[in-house]
């Protein structure tokens, strides 16, 4: 069998009606493998991947049909079980978004578990990754002029235990111990056929997906291929991708997005996928030649992440026939209204969202292509997945199931949902007594089914016992027409226990002040308690490596101006002092205050004026 649209998705009516007949019906095959095959055998000569190097008008792209993706992905899997690769073993990819990493990352499934990795992520983030998934092969870039993936991987690679090969993919030869070139070791594979057996499960485990890390440390997903086939199969219902299709991928590997949403789901139904650079969006080429891109490659399906959006939206059309794109995906965060509505004055192109998460094998939620995308909404449900928004009680446990309307936790059950985490610890409070995944994000449901996603549970601030939503402010300001993107994160307050700070960043031709946008907050917030203590106007917001805002790093910087100011008192007496402020996963907001060296009895009487200052705060810290 292979996955293909059962009916056309408009809303949730069209849902409950693929609803009628069991899921386990429509989709029995239980291994990706086998319906790579079967897409494979359906569409031979059909491009499946279409490679832009330098995303140049003039390049000539690397091709590969659905024959020639399935010998790769046969290849691949035969070496990874030469090497030693059983079921349980971990085969780890540092790679951007370039043909290797899609047939290494199947071939990898078919023969193990496949861990992509942010290449982005320090050296020490990576190698605790590496070592939590027990990582037995490492797949990466090699030497680049423009990428440090290589020397990252130098540098810790005698810090893996488990670790027995490295196979290096592009760049300059490398000779060394355990260190292989991916061209040269794979010729001697068979292309036709597994030369082992192995009888696939939907319960095993595919995949080890860490994290987006906008919430703390990275942490390892289980996925399974189960939970991977369900997601690309909703995906090809709720989008409607058949052989017709083209479909832009400009999302990195280690992103949900870039390696199932846009990578396996297209594939599997048969379309064909453009990779846009091994750097995605991230490409100035991509940037300024999108539009001639759509038309060249006959694009039909675009978009990213709301920041590309917004770049997009300073790109002319120019002489650009954009008529194959008929549908813009974005997610990953709530795309400002007036970047939508600019958008699609532009293009004519009509723009869904969806909400996602790692745990759930990419979205749970998704604005059908063949509907009608309502505004600030994420879309609605997926087949034969439950959806509830529930109170979220004053001590962070998860309460009853909330009305249509009413904010609270979003909780989500389906076949694609997690297993749980790699570490037993990280999986303490994920799920609720019956069953439900415990989003972390605040949202609500309306009469008809769509979600509103309103910030993340960690993100609400919560001034003098009044709840505040963050996403009401950073719609107010992003009203404002010179504001391109905005962040609302809790500032420490010794009275209120947190206040209001608001931090933005303004368009390049934006000339707003401090001052001004302060009185255009002023006259936009009803609610008095919402009106933020502290503005910034800064001139690069922190993203993550997908280009999330990175609120932990701005909660970060208020706790560290707040507690210099309590501080400076002490530091105009002449006492050194080293402030170390960090949002770890599970304590919180943690501060390290280290003092200059000073006789016993003095710093005895220092750490009680620190104490003095910093106590009124709920900040936990410590004196050194």
């Amino acid at each position: 069998m292979r996955l293909k649209v059962i009916r056309a998705v408009r809303d949730i009516k069209d849902v409950q009606a693929i609803e009628k007949v069991p899921y386990e019906e429509m989709v029995s095959e239980e291994s990706i493998y086998k319906l790579f095959q079967a897409t494979a055998n359906q569409f031979p000569h059909h491009r499946a991947i279409t490679f832009l190097h330098t995303a140049e008008l003039d390049e000539t792209p690397i091709q590969l049909t659905y024959t020639q993706l399935m010998a790769k992905i046969t290849q691949a899997a035969n070496m990874f079980h030469a090497l030693g690769i059983t079921p349980d073993d971990t085969i780890s990819l540092l790679l951007p978004n370039m043909p290797q990493g899609h047939y290494l990352f199947w071939g990898g499934e078919t023969a193990g578990i496949i861990n992509p990795i942010n290449f982005l992520l320090n050296e020490a983030s990576i190698l605790d990754l590496l070592n939590s998934a027990k990582t037995k092969i490492l797949i990466t870039l090699g030497p680049h002029p423009m990428m440090n993936i290589w020397e990252k991987v130098m540098s810790i690679k005698d810090q893996v235990p488990s670790l027995q090969a490295i196979i290096q993919v592009g760049g300059q030869p490398v000779d060394g111990e355990g260190i292989y070139q991916l061209d040269s070791l794979m010729q001697g594979y068979s292309t036709e056929k597994l030369t082992f057996e192995r009888h696939i499960k939907k319960d095993d485990i595919a995949a080890y997906f860490h994290t987006g890390g906008t919430s703390g440390t990275p942490k390892l997903v289980k996925q399974t291929h189960g939970t991977q086939i369900f997601s690309a199969w909703t995906s090809i219902q709720m989008y409607g991708y058949d052989e017709q299709d083209v479909i832009a991928n400009a999302v990195p590997l280690f992103h949900v997005s870039g390696s199932l949403l846009t990578g396996l789901a297209p594939l599997l139904a048969g379309s064909e996928v453009v990779i846009l650079t091994a750097g995605g969006m991230r490409t100035p080429a991509v940037i300024k030649n999108y539009w001639k891109l759509v038309e060249k490659y006959g694009i039909k399906l675009i978009g990213g992440l709301p920041t590309s959006l917004i770049a997009l939206n300073n790109v002319p059309l120019g002489e650009a026939n954009i008529s194959t794109a008929d549908y813009c995906v974005t997610g990953g965060a709530m795309v400002p209204q007036s970047a939508v509505k600019t958008f699609i004055e532009k293009t004519g192109v009509p723009v869904g969202q969806a909400f996602g998460m790692t745990e759930c094998s990419g979205f749970l939620t998704i604005d059908p292509r063949q509907g009608t995308p309502k505004a600030n909404t994420e879309g609605i449900r997926l087949p034969f997945t439950q959806l509830e928004i529930r109170e979220l009680l004053a001590d962070g446990t998860i309460g009853k199931q909330l009305l249509p309307g009413e904010v609270g936790a979003i909780c989500y059950k389906g076949p694609n949902c997690t297993p749980g985490y790699v570490k037993e610890s990280h999986n303490e409070g994920t799920f609720t007594e019956d069953g439900f995944l415990i989003c972390g994000d605040l949202g609500r449901l309306d009469e008809q089914g769509y979600l509103t996603v309103t910030g993340r549970s960690k993100d609400i601030i919560i001034r003098s016992g009044h709840n505040i939503d963050p996403k009401i402010i950073e719609e107010t300001a992003e009203k404002h027409a010179d504001v391109l993107l905005s962040a609302a994160v809790a500032r420490p307050d010794d009275y209120a226990g947190e206040v209001v700070a608001l931090y933005v960043m303004l368009k390049p031709e934006g000339k707003l002040t401090v001052d001004d946008l302060t009185k255009f907050m002023k006259e936009n917030i009803a609610e008095p308690p919402a009106f933020p203590k502290s503005i910034e106007i800064i001139s690069e917001m922190p993203l993550t490596g997908v280009g999330k805002i990175f609120k932990p790093k701005l909660r970060e910087d208020q706790v560290r101006q707040v507690f210099d100011q309590e501080l400076q008192v002490l530091r105009d007496q002449g006492i050194e002092i080293d402030l170390k402020v960090v949002e770890q996963a599970v304590k919180g907001m943690f501060v390290s205050v280290t003092l200059s060296q000073t006789r016993v009895t003095e710093k005895e009487n220092l750490e009680r004026m620190v104490m003095e200052l910093l106590g009124k705060y709920s900040i936990a810290f410590t004196v050194n």
